[in-house]
C-alpha cells in the first residue's frame, strides 16, 4: 500500500536575468570603449506551461551599452 499524495501543478513563468562580468564576478555596470569586448551572462528558466521546440537568444548588445 502506498500513502495519498497531492500533487500541485504550480506555474513557472519564463524568465530572464542578464549581468556583465567584470574580473570573473557579476557587476551592475561597467564603461567600455566602442570595439572594446565584454563578457555577459544570460540566466534563463523556461516556463513549464508552454511546448518549447526551440530556445534562442538573440542580443545586440544595446540595452548594456549608454
Amino acid at each position: 500500500n502506498s500513502n495519498t499524495v497531492n500533487v500541485y501543478d504550480i506555474p513557472i513563468t519564463n524568465a530572464l536575468h542578464k549581468s556583465i562580468i567584470d574580473n570573473n564576478q557579476e557587476v551592475g555596470e561597467k564603461k567600455v570603449r566602442v570595439g572594446e569586448q565584454f563578457k555577459y551572462r544570460i540566466k534563463g528558466v523556461v516556463g513549464n506551461r508552454e511546448t518549447i521546440h526551440e530556445f534562442a537568444i538573440v542580443d545586440d548588445g544595446e540595452d548594456v551599452l549608454s
